[in-house]
């Protein structure tokens, strides 16, 4: 996921927003709302950035002209979810298909198997996840993120892999059966991870620009496309199915205590993933789709409990962003007691544990370049090790809940170090796309070395006087730079003419603002976090 911040204020926007929305006499009302999309209607088809109103729990939520909504691999707004499944339809304002309104007779078609005679197969609607302020009576969002169920989740061995590059998931093989057992299939329209699939809904696809099908530590795996896969190595895992914890390399990673290091293994492709294997237990996450054997589940996430290391300081190596969350502080009201926290933590994995990992929280990237330079205002927030002992390669980073008022920001990258071997294409920052592999993505690959994605949950303010004013604090969108400056942004909606390409979208501040007050919070020394 890639995002750029024009670093200027709009500041007629801010002046007309000083008049129009006054400190109002009492704060807002801050709100969070999960549920299933309801009814999801259109402003404007013919603007990209165009508002829309969503109803969920009943309620009928805003979203403001130029919101970015965060979908499970990547951007979009909410006039490219009316694009459709494949992002490329004709717009109805009044019908996304991803709401309870929007299901029609033709949805409820089932395959024509037995199994489904005389039955009906909806599919499920979205699910949205809303952070806003009720202001001047009205629930304005100012994040949202969409999914088909944020917290669903399945696990399971590995049984068997289909000629269309599905899976079947359950008990172990040789118990149990294939009938009582999942079918899942990766959401890659690339085609990087297996085989390239373009009949699923492509909003809800895997993030090309990360690798989101990796082992425990970061390590890409992959679905082989056939018998002899050159993308998907079998040499890339050991002959020995019972091993599932090895260095991809001559050199093996160690443990801090001798005990439990990672065997190497000769000849093994640290550039591509590895395959997986029958027996291989995988957790994914995806949304429920349905094709002609029937219902599946459509995965933009993977994880095998495999333990794949790369030699230490050998180029290429991986690391990823298992979880980040960001407090976003809040300037206090006299009459509303309240607790607020500046607390950020990160959790992650890395393939190379003796290097040093580097953390930017941001919301500036620059689109041009493979690992882009981080311009102020953005934040260097810290260098960390990972650690050598049990869970080898893991690595976290907690800052105090009660530091100073900062910025709120986007999203988060982490980068390793660079290593002493292995060549210039493979260092950190670099993606597989660039190496021309046969096949591979001409818009997207697995990063090396480099990781970055939307921060996963903001914690705003909080009531600590139960019925004190009875009712929440607003969140102070007002310490969300991002919201309030011109973005460009990489988007999940393919260009029309260029296949090499995905659209960019020009977002400017949001119109209206949910924020609960005109200006940004000021920090100890009198600075306003977004130097307005």
């Amino acid at each position: 996921m890639k995002v750029r911040t024009i670093l200027c204020f709009a500041l007629l926007w801010l002046g007309l927003v000083s008049v129009a929305q006054a400190q109002p006499v009492q704060p807002p009302t801050g709100f969070a709302i999960i549920g299933h999309i309801e009814r999801f209607t259109l402003d404007q088809p013919a603007s990209r950035t165009s508002a829309a109103t969503l109803r969920v729990r009943g309620v009928d939520v805003r979203l403001p002209q130029n919101l970015v909504i965060t979908m499970p691999g990547g951007y979009l707004t909410a006039q490219q979810l009316f694009k459709g499944r494949d992002l490329r339809s004709t717009i109805n304002a009044n019908r996304s298909g991803l709401a309870l309104q929007d299901l029609r007779p033709a949805d409820l078609a089932c395959p024509v198997t037995p199994e489904f005679a005389g039955r009906q197969c909806p599919l499920p609607p979205a699910e949205v996840e809303v952070m806003g302020n009720i202001v001047n009576g009205v629930y304005l969002a100012g994040s949202v993120r969409i999914s088909q169920g944020a917290l669903h989740l399945g696990g399971g061995f590995i049984r068997s892999f289909g000629a269309d590059g599905s899976i079947v998931v359950g008990s172990e093989p040789g118990t149990g059966n294939n009938a009582a057992s999942a079918r899942l299939k990766l959401n890659d329209p690339e085609g990087i991870y297996g085989r390239t699939q373009t009949t699923q809904d492509q909003r809800f696809a895997l993030d090309p620009g990360n690798s989101p099908v990796h082992a425990r530590t970061g390590f890409p795996v992959c679905i082989p496309r056939g018998p002899s896969d050159a993308l998907c190595p079998s040499g890339n895992r050991p002959s020995d199915a019972a091993v599932k914890r090895f260095t991809c390399g001559e050199i093996p990673v160690q443990s801090g205590t001798g005990r439990i290091g990672a065997v190497a293994l000769l000849g093994c492709k640290p550039h591509l993933p590895a395959p997986l294997r029958e027996g291989d237990f995988v957790n994914y996450v995806g949304r429920l789709d349905k094709d002609a054997q029937g219902y599946f589940v459509s995965l933009h996430g993977l994880e095998a409990e495999l333990g794949i290391y790369t030699s230490p300081g050998v180029e290429p190596a991986y690391v990823f962003i298992e979880e980040a969350l960001e407090g976003t502080v809040g300037e206090r009201y006299a009459d509303l007691p309240q607790e607020e926290t500046s607390r950020f933590k990160l959790i992650g994995f890395t393939t190379d544990p003796s290097r040093s990992v580097t953390v930017d929280i941001f919301d500036d990237d620059i689109d041009s370049s493979a690992l882009p330079p981080t311009a102020a205002p953005a934040r260097l927030a810290t260098r960390l090790v990972p650690t050598t002992g049990a869970q080898l390669g893991r690595f976290k980073m907690i800052w105090s809940a009660k530091e100073d008022a900062r910025v709120v920001r986007r999203a988060v990258r982490v980068t390793l170090s660079p290593g002493s071997s292995g060549g210039a294409q493979f260092a950190p920052g670099t993606n597989s796309v660039e190496l021309g592999l046969p096949g591979a993505s001409r818009r997207g690959g697995y990063a090396y070395g480099s990781y970055e994605a939307p921060i996963s949950e903001y914690i705003g303010p909080e009531a600590t006087a139960f019925g004190i004013k009875g009712y929440q604090p607003p969140v102070p969108f007002e310490n969300f730079c991002f919201l309030r400056r011109v973005n460009q942004l990489e988007t999940m909606e393919p260009h029309p003419t260029n296949a090499s390409q995905w659209i960019n979208v020009n977002a400017g501040p949001l119109n209206p603002s949910p924020a609960a007050r005109a200006q940004s919070q000021a920090t100890s020394s009198g600075q306003r976090v977004c130097g307005d």
